[in-house]
């Protein structure tokens, strides 16, 4: 039987490829793709984000969920611009109300002006909510459909130690096929997916190996190659 101590077990940590530098606060090497949320206090596997809305960070174990969530969230956002944009009221009519009006009643005049005002309040305050509400939820469906994430594209191979020699749009640990990157994220890693599993494990991630950036197998390589580059 092998019996390590402290110490010995902290030096195989620092020198297995699948870890990160060693971890004052937690005090352990954590698995790459990795990170440790100041806000929360804890390490979180395939670290994305922290997210203030839903009070809690975004990883492997729910990324997929966050992505349920950003999408009935643009389509909330696109039922309620849709809405208001089938209004006949808006700021041509606040405009043009004065000529176009005949009835001489000055209450009609104020009611109609203030539907208007409504209107345009309205679209001033929804409108620049939903593409944002779009814009996220497109850079999550490109992190899943790459494997990716947005703290990986933020940091980059300056901040990150295992993605030194990589570019971004290296996409490092995306599969060659799409359909790998969505069956994981969907299916494999998500906690929903855990039923009747007893324990939990997080996925162990090795270093990027040689990155081929001039394939003419466009196929196993949709995001960059010989022909075009995503980014």
């Amino acid at each position: 039987v092998l019996l390590m101590t402290a110490s010995s077990c902290q030096d195989h940590q620092r020198l297995s490829p699948t870890r990160r530098p060693h971890c004052d606060t937690c005090g352990f090497a954590p698995l790459l793709r990795s990170h440790h949320c100041k806000i929360c206090d804890k390490h979180v596997a395939m670290f994305d984000h922290h997210c203030d809305f839903v009070g809690t960070c975004i990883g492997e174990r729910n990324h997929c969920r966050f992505w349920w969530f950003l999408a009935f969230q643009a389509l909330g956002f696109w039922w309620l611009t849709h809405a208001i944009g089938s209004s006949s009221n808006g700021f041509v009519t606040l405009l043009f109300l004065k000529k176009e009006q005949t009835t001489g009643n000055e209450e009609w005049l104020s009611s109609a002006q203030s539907r208007a005002l409504l209107v345009i309040v309205s679209e001033l305050y929804v409108y620049p909510l939903a593409w944002a509400a779009y814009l996220i939820w497109g850079i999550h469906t490109f992190m899943a459909l790459t494997n990716s994430t947005t703290f990986e594209w933020t940091k980059g191979s300056r901040y990150l130690e295992y993605l030194k020699g990589t570019r971004t749009s290296d996409l490092p640990y995306s599969y060659s096929c799409v359909d790998q990157n969505l069956r994981f994220f969907c299916c494999q890693r998500d906690a929903i997916c855990d039923c009747g599993k007893p324990t939990w494990k997080p996925t162990v991630w090795h270093p990027p190996g040689s990155v081929v950036r001039d394939s003419a197998d466009w196929w196993d390589h949709p995001w960059q190659n010989k022909y075009w580059s995503c980014c």
